[in-house]
Order: structure tokens, then sequence, then C-alpha cells
């Protein structure tokens, strides 16, 4: 099974140059899920990001978890950016970010 995980808190933020470097903690069913991809869209000066998880359906504890994911981000101009990190339909953990 895949499925799209909600973005629970932005840990780290790292900035480089134009180079961000993000951990965000993604909250998943139990602990046998894991990372499986994440679709990015950097346009302009929005970066949006949905990370999905993958369970292969071995029995496991069910016991809420969570895992991180670190994600590389280049921007090719300087200034304010919005960073987006999808939680649900409606929702994502925004916060902004300044390149000089």
């Amino acid at each position: 099974m895949i499925s799209p995980l909600s973005a629970t808190k932005i840990d780290s933020i790292q900035i480089n140059g134009k180079q961000v470097t993000t951990t965000v903690t993604y909250l998943i069913g139990t602990p046998c899920w894991y990372f499986y991809k994440a679709e990015n869209n950097n346009v302009n000066d929005v970066f949006t990001s949905r990370v999905y998880g993958k369970y292969d359906g071995e029995i496991c504890v069910q016991v809420v978890s969570s895992l991180k994911h670190t994600e590389k981000i280049n921007f090719t101009t300087s200034g304010t950016k919005n960073l987006r990190f999808w939680q649900n339909d409606s929702t994502y953990l925004d916060t902004l970010i300044v390149i000089q």
C-alpha cells in the first residue's frame, strides 16, 4: 500500500547559498511504513513537497510512529521563499525563508 504522509514538524532548515536542506517529520501508521517517494514542485518562490510512504503488508505492531525525510532544494534566485509540506488535501505545513 502506498499513501501520502502527513508532515507534522519541520525539524531543521539549513541555508547554504541558494541550496536549502530541510528535515521534516511525517506521521506514519505503524513502524513498518517506510519512505517511498517525494513529489516536489519548485516554481517561482514556492517549494511544495508531498511525501509518500509504503507498507508492504507484513504483520506489524500497531503503534503510531513517525519518520524523518531530508530534502535538498535548489533555488535560482534570491529573496523570500515559501516552503510547503503536505499535511492533507486542504492543509500544508508552511514556513518562509530568505535566500540572500
